[in-house]
């Protein structure tokens, strides 16, 4: 598996890129949004299975972010999945959610279900 991964500059990134390594996911790692998506859109490259946005730490909306990836020709029909420190996002998001990602995994995390969300097939429908 081929993700890549915009993290957060919380104190667990390092952390959350060696959990992928330890379970022979191949990670490729961006801190800054606009290399995230040049990585991401690299013409050389095979294109990711997923895109793991690790929102914790992050002054990006998840769901603007979200919505500029998928218009996107070539990301658009990925994997999309977040992880959220659910105290760090406004009132209004955690009631509304995350419409769009195909799975959310909150902080603290929980390694169980961030596995199953890169193994789960998109929701294609």
């Amino acid at each position: 598996m081929h993700i890549h991964l915009l993290q957060g500059h919380s104190r667990g990134h390092r952390q959350l890129a060696q959990l992928l390594h330890g379970w022979d996911i191949e990670v490729h790692a961006a801190t800054d949004v606009a290399a995230f998506i040049s990585e991401a859109y690299c013409c050389d490259a095979a294109a990711p299975d997923c895109l793991l946005i690790d929102s914790r730490g992050r002054p990006e909306n998840p769901v603007e972010l979200l919505s500029l990836l998928r218009n996107s020709s070539r990301l658009g029909d990925l994997k999309y999945i977040l992880i959220t420190d659910e105290e760090g996002q406004p009132a209004q998001m955690q009631q509304r959610g995350y419409p769009g990602y195909d799975a959310v995994v909150h902080s603290p995390l929980d390694k169980t279900l961030l596995f199953n969300a890169l193994l789960a097939q998109p929701d294609k429908g």
